[in-house]
């Protein structure tokens, strides 16, 4: 008969405290790997809003567009 960790007993103590320290570990990485995934994110979605405004803005061939107070609207609410 064995005793300690050598036991049957002692097997499932080490089994169970390393699924324990292993879940520890999970909690600890895991929000940081999914906050730098949306930042990530949030900054490709912004640069990508950014690109399309710069791309309207500068597709007339005046800038009168620019001093129209609907346009102006519109880039506020793209900025906010």
């Amino acid at each position: 008969m064995h005793r300690g960790l050598a036991s049957a007993a002692g097997h499932r103590t080490v089994v169970a405290v390393g699924a324990w320290a292993g879940l520890m570990l999970l909690g600890q990485i895991v929000p940081r790997l999914l906050n730098a995934a949306a930042t990530s994110a949030a900054g490709r979605v912004w640069t990508s809003v950014q690109m399309r405004m710069i791309t309207a803005l500068n597709r007339p061939w005046s800038i009168a567009h620019l001093e129209h107070p609907r346009t102006a609207d519109l880039l506020a609410q793209v900025r906010a």
